[in-house]
């Protein structure tokens, strides 16, 4: 049974991102910068969706090896992502699109 994300996981995530760099992060688990919604963390922005499919790997372990889910396992934003983050008391920033 998969297990939901935790806040531990979430910081572990952004851990790992900010060790990285948001370029070489999200590159590197095979996404693109946010479009929608970004995670408000400790006065940084993060790509809401990238930071939630590593932090689920981080919950969801196969081997004992954090298993995060790709770009292209979930959708992201409004359904999944933002309600798992808030269930979390974690501040979510919706981007206006230019001209909107």
């Amino acid at each position: 049974m998969e297990q939901r994300i935790t806040l531990d996981a979430v910081k572990k995530a952004i851990d790992e991102c900010d060790n990285l760099g948001e370029t070489t992060f999200l590159k590197n688990y095979g996404f693109g910068r946010s479009t929608r919604y970004l995670l408000e963390y400790d006065k940084n922005d993060y790509a809401s969706k990238a930071i939630y499919g590593v932090a689920y790997g981080h919950v969801n372990l196969k081997k004992g090896k954090p298993t995060p889910l790709k770009w292209n396992e979930f959708k992201g934003g409004k359904k999944l992502v933002v309600p798992e983050l808030e269930r979390l008391n974690l501040k979510i920033k919706k981007i206006y699109p230019p001209g909107s």
